[in-house]
């Protein structure tokens, strides 16, 4: 049986973990360091870090849009 991940309420919304990450990431940690702490791998870091890059990027350009009108 296949089990389908939760998709977020809104599409630019941040995961519980994905703000937890830049926190880290904003006090000067490394991602080994991160990982480590929260129990995760490398890559599971990368994925986050690139989600949550995408998703900040969208809301904003739609902000800036927002402001022409």
């Amino acid at each position: 049986m296949m089990v389908r991940k939760k998709k977020a309420a809104r599409p630019f919304e941040l995961s519980p973990r994905e703000p937890a990450v830049l926190k880290h990431l904003a006090r000067g940690e490394r991602l080994p360091d991160i990982a480590k702490r929260l129990g995760l791998s490398v890559n599971t870091m990368h994925t986050f870090l690139r989600r949550a890059q995408k998703k900040l990027k969208q809301a904003a350009v739609i902000a800036a849009r927002l402001r022409l009108f």
